[in-house]
């Protein structure tokens, strides 16, 4: 799937968003409540995000015991202003209707069904695929409207004309498919539509049949689809977007050359990944346009945190041997037998952090 835009921090307010040194240095409890919470919002775990509300709300209660309603303090944090009695990041209507329409909307691209995705989009969130903008000079991030107080991120493109774009040539894969790529959400339905590896299957389907007629216009359509997709690539204002868009849409092409193109070098356009990689990149974009990140600030934590360490790495940054973060991994070569003060006391080249081995560390 094509990645055309830049990644960048999101311009905006700095006001309530602001990360300040000393919510890194010294958080506050609450903090982590927002941060888990933000993440399964942001990820469609609705049913998750529902019991996390209810089970980790910080309740006031009197010296009797009983719960003392409407007398709550409110705490600055690095994610925005949050009430310490729970209610700024309980779950309302609102919140829970587009929570609900963008889990819609995964789970229609998850599926497949790509035009009903468009539909819903056009219908709730009309912005993300605006065909009256192009986007190409909206969508930029200059030093000039970037806030050096806000940190953010962008997830790969929301240029409505990129994804459009997207959503018309897994359209065109879908109809592709000899063999149906069946999804069915596991148990993991109650909390968000992404799949799993046990969610789809492909091989057991059985093939789709059609009579030589049937077939010869469904052929005939499939070549008239691709030439339109071209031609809105060629549209394109920017050259190297062009350029990745004629690409891609000349390596799926090539999925009209066989019978069955399940069985062909060409299968891996039709896996289920694509369907995930889109379906998160719609997620991310109508948060963009609903004035919201566009991406987790958990996600953004790991994704810092990753390149930081590698950064220490690649400048070969001495750290304490016996003092490094839990879940770091050092060369074996580089392990003290000694113990000691000689451990103490000796420095070690910083490694890239081992993300799996962390969060296996601390589960």
């Amino acid at each position: 799937m094509p990645t055309v835009s830049s990644k960048g921090r999101q311009p905006g307010d700095a006001s309530a968003d602001s990360l300040k040194n000393k919510d890194i240095v010294e958080p506050h409890p609450d903090q982590l409540r927002k941060l888990v919470f933000d993440y399964l919002c942001h990820n469609c775990y609705l049913k998750t995000a529902e019991a996390f509300v209810k089970d980790s709300a910080v309740r006031n209660l009197d010296r009797h015991g009983n719960e003392i309603h409407g007398n709550t303090s409110t705490v600055e944090d690095g994610l925005g202003t949050m009430s310490l009695g729970g209610s700024s990041t309980d779950l309302n209507d609102e919140m829970v209707r587009t929570i609900l329409l963008r889990q819609r909307i995964q789970f229609e691209i998850l599926s497949g069904n790509v035009q009903q995705a468009i539909d819903l989009l056009h219908r709730h969130f009309p912005k993300v695929l605006a065909e009256d903008n192009d986007g190409d000079d909206e969508m930029e991030i200059t030093d000039e409207n970037l806030n050096p107080a806000r940190l953010d991120y962008i997830a790969e493109t929301v240029n409505p004309v990129h994804l459009s774009l997207n959503l018309r040539i897994l359209a065109f894969i879908e109809a592709c498919r000899t063999i149906p790529l069946v999804y069915v959400p596991s148990s993991r339905s109650a909390g968000s539509p992404i799949s799993t590896d046990s969610d789809v299957t492909m091989g057991a389907a059985s093939p789709i049949k059609r009579d030589p007629k049937d077939e010869e216009r469904h052929q005939a359509e499939l070549l008239i689809c691709v030439q339109k997709l071209y031609a809105t690539a060629n549209t394109l204002r920017k050259s190297e977007d062009r350029a990745i868009y004629l690409k891609e849409l000349s390596n799926v092409g090539g999925l009209l050359a066989y019978t069955v193109p399940e069985n062909s070098p060409m299968a891996k356009y039709l896996h289920q990944e694509r369907r995930d990689r889109v379906a998160e990149q719609i997620n991310s974009a109508i948060l963009h346009h609903m004035g919201m990140p566009s991406v987790s600030y958990l996600e953004l934590a790991v994704r810092c945190t990753h390149h930081l360490w590698a950064l220490l790495h690649e400048l070969r940054v001495k750290i304490p041997a016996a003092r490094r973060p839990s879940g770091i991994s050092l060369p074996l070569s580089t392990s003290s037998q000694d113990g000691g003060e000689s451990e103490k006391e000796s420095f070690l080249d910083a490694p890239p952090l081992d993300l799996q081995l962390f969060l296996n560390t601390r589960t």
